[in-house]
């Protein structure tokens, strides 16, 4: 296929899928406040690098990370990477400090790169949320609501990367990502030993939805061992539909009735992310890599609604700058391509935040920014076990995460 025919797709494409309207709202619960949404690039030697892999972007998970760098490869290669995590939410509600840890494991990323002539073409899966969360939050009359949710998005995309000159090329992926969304919070009397449900059963999500989400970018090298990557990735917007019940028992049959009492579109829309990288090979066996990333984490509030239908502007959440920092060096090992990689990744304070004057109770308890930031070093090694055959490990950690993965790369 010729470079042309290749990006009349891609363009035919992008406007097929994004002339389509995007939803509006978000329903305030307990789950937006005690769930932290962390999305990552995808494989394994990225992630022992820190993250940091915009401006080197030099295998298949190019494909999501930076599409531009799909123009470094030369053959054609299959990718697949396992990941297996403990994230620790923490939060405060009207009783105590309350952490809970969340482990997701399950297939993060797979994908298929073909070379062809200046443009290389990538079909990929990744897992973009997985998710799920059982705790218990106390509201302002100090009732327990019992939370359960889980949250499971995996993308289909297709990209492409094409190469203008010998040291500039461009990318573009679109994909189209399923959200399977369940959530189950209800309000128990604290009164009662063992408790038991009181008069409501609070907000309620059983829905699968599905949305488009693109990436742009750009691979530059300016000259020998020195690459500048820049990408903007749209994240995809979700809708749900979120309901709230009146619960009650009936005093005689002791039948248990329920009555429909709200019932809003619920929109969960992934943080847009502008990112700029850089990747410097000082020697022929050693590589540093430097992202900056910019996160609109103000996605997750626009035009948020309260459990009256009304557009709640109490909350806020500020976009942030967040940092990475790999290092790789490769020596050889009985003639075997043997790579040590290490990296740093700074996640600063992200979190919901209430700017109201009318409610006391959350003035107190979400007045202030929190302090989930964290710092998150990582190991990793690699190794080049023939001429068609790769395998990476990751490992990282954190105060709030604990990660590790595994790639295996064939080429063809």
């Amino acid at each position: 296929m010729t470079l042309k025919r290749l990006m009349t797709v891609f363009f035919s494409l992008f406007f097929l899928f994004f002339a389509c309207p995007g939803a509006w709202a978000v329903v305030v619960g307990p789950d937006i406040l005690g769930v932290d949404f962390r999305f990552n690039n995808p494989g394994a030697r990225a992630n022992a690098m820190g993250g940091a892999f915009i401006g080197l972007a030099d295998d298949a998970t190019a494909a999501y990370t930076n599409p531009a760098g799909l123009t470094v490869l030369t053959e054609p290669e299959f990718s697949v990477e396992y990941k297996i995590g403990k994230i620790t939410t923490h939060f405060q509600d009207q009783v105590s400090k309350k952490e809970f840890d969340d482990t997701v494991s399950g297939l993060s990323f797979l994908s298929y790169v073909y070379p062809a002539e200046n443009a290389t073409i990538a079909f990929f899966r990744h897992q973009l949320l997985n998710t799920e969360s059982n705790f218990t939050w106390h509201d302002a009359d100090t009732e327990p609501q019992k939370v359960k949710a889980s949250l499971d998005a995996v993308t289909l995309g297709i990209g492409a990367g094409f190469k203008l000159t010998d040291t500039f090329s461009i990318g573009l992926s679109i994909g189209m990502a399923q959200l399977d969304y369940d959530l189950k919070s209800r309000r128990y009397d604290s009164t009662q030993s063992p408790p038991y449900p009181d008069v409501e059963e609070w907000e309620t999500v059983s829905d699968t939805d599905n949305a488009e989400h693109y990436t742009v970018s750009l691979l530059w090298n300016p000259f020998e061992g020195f690459n500048i990557g820049m990408v903007y990735r749209m994240g995809p917007e979700f809708e749900t539909v979120k309901q709230r019940y009146n619960w009650w028992q009936d005093p005689v049959s002791l039948n248990e009735y329920y009555l429909l009492e709200w019932e809003y579109d619920h929109i969960l829309k992934v943080p847009d992310v502008y990112g700029l990288g850089f990747s410097f090979r000082f020697l022929s066996n050693f590589t540093t890599t430097f992202d900056i990333n910019y996160i609109e984490y103000s996605d997750l509030t626009d035009d948020f609604i309260n459990d009256q239908g009304v557009k709640d502007t109490n909350w806020k959440i500020d976009d942030e700058v967040e940092v990475r920092l790999g290092l790789e060096y490769i020596i050889d090992i009985n003639e075997t391509p043997f790579a040590l990689r290490a990296g740093y990744y700074y996640r600063p304070d992200h979190r919901l935040y209430y700017v109201g004057t009318d409610d006391l109770d959350m003035i107190r308890l979400f007045g202030d920014k929190g302090d989930d930031h964290d710092h998150i070093f990582s190991l990793g090694f690699g190794a080049v076990l023939s001429e068609k055959l790769q395998i990476d490990v990751a490992a990282a950690a954190g105060k709030y995460i604990k990660e590790g993965s595994l790639s295996i790369v064939y080429r063809f």
